[in-house]
């Protein structure tokens, strides 16, 4: 019997902030709880950048913000981890000249 494989999205993606949540939102026609949603989605994509610029040095100040958005410790650990899976990787194909075996984007 051959196995399925399971991939678990991170914790981060479940819930309210998941894409299929927000629109379940929007037909309720819950605008506040999306303006919510914009601004901690606006304050992740600041923590992601500074992440990648800064090389994770990132000021009290900034960390302050992302978890003054409504962060957790345990999601801001997923989203870092996120960010070293993506970024090893990326370096390890890099290294390996690795053929990819998916169509290219249009």
């Amino acid at each position: 019997m051959q196995e399925k494989s399971v991939v678990k999205r991170p914790r981060l993606l479940r819930g309210r902030t998941h894409p299929a949540g927000q629109a379940r939102r929007l037909e309720a026609g819950d605008a506040a709880a999306d303006s919510r949603c914009d601004a901690k989605r606006d304050a992740l994509v600041r923590f992601v950048r500074l992440l990648v610029l800064t090389q994770g040095t990132l000021s009290d100040e900034e960390f302050a913000a992302i978890r003054g958005a409504g962060y957790t410790d345990e999601q801001l650990v997923d989203i870092s981890l996120t960010l070293a899976v993506i970024t090893f990787t990326n370096v390890f194909n890099r290294i390996n000249d690795t053929t990819l075996d998916f169509p290219a984007a249009a």
